[in-house]
């Protein structure tokens, strides 16, 4: 084993289990991290509690994508007092109607235990019906569960799946999370090319946890295999 590949393998392999942890209040940041919760309000002159009382109103009629709405209004406090358990009720609601985003913010809130008594095995659960349906914030975080076995079975080959498909949609944490399973050949074929186009996208993502690790990379690759990485990079930049 290269010098360079052992210290790899103990700094990297890290990155992939920390985004299968619990991150309790992620959302409360909502320009920020895998559930990104936009502002509900129509605009800053907008009555924010006008605007609660008419996402609640549709909500209660079963609109699916209102009772997604109104549950983000609780959980940031858009028009009434921000209310964690409430906003998991009505995400539960909305998740139940078929709103793909509603059942990603569940699986999260399982998977965090906020708002809800912490549940990997719903978590994973939720977040495979949003995965399925093409979310790619589900696919990063279901991809990581997959690999350390939390809610589900693990499986280095179904994490990778779900983050081959999250990476596919530029998500910066899969692109590092792959990329290193690509640096040790966990769950894949090893490719130190693919490796370092996957962490150099990951890094132009403001992924900046990779950076250790694509340090580390970077010191073992051969000339033709740093070339052939950035010409991957670029590719997939490109949109190729």
């Amino acid at each position: 084993m290269a010098s360079w590949f052992r210290p790899l393998v103990v700094i990297g392999l890290p990155i992939v289990t920390a985004l299968a942890a619990p991150q309790p209040g992620r959302a409360l940041k909502p320009a920020e991290g895998p559930l990104a919760l936009a502002r509900i309000t129509p605009g800053p002159d907008a009555d924010s509690r006008e605007a609660f009382q008419a996402c609640r109103e549709a909500a209660e009629h079963g609109d699916a994508e209102a009772q997604c709405r109104l549950a983000s209004m609780y959980y940031l406090g858009e028009g009434v007092t921000a209310t964690p358990g409430e906003a998991a009720a009505w995400y539960r609601r909305a998740a139940q109607g078929g709103d793909v985003k509603a059942q990603s913010v569940l699986g999260m809130l399982y998977a965090d235990g906020d708002g809800v008594t912490r549940d990997p095995a719903e978590a994973a659960r939720w977040l495979r019906k949003a995965a399925e349906h093409g979310d790619v914030d589900a696919q990063a975080k279901l991809g990581a569960l997959c690999f350390v076995g939390e809610g589900t079975p693990r499986s280095e080959t179904e994490a990778a799946k779900w983050l081959q498909l999250a990476a596919a949609q530029g998500d910066p944490g899969a692109l590092g999370c792959l990329g290193m399973m690509y640096a040790v050949g966990t769950g894949v074929t090893r490719d130190p090319a693919r490796a370092y186009a996957l962490m150099l996208r990951a890094r132009a993502g403001g992924n900046t946890e990779i950076a250790p690790s694509l340090d580390l990379l970077q010191r073992g690759l051969t000339p033709a295999q740093a070339e052939e990485g950035r010409r991957l990079a670029q590719q997939a930049q490109a949109g190729h």
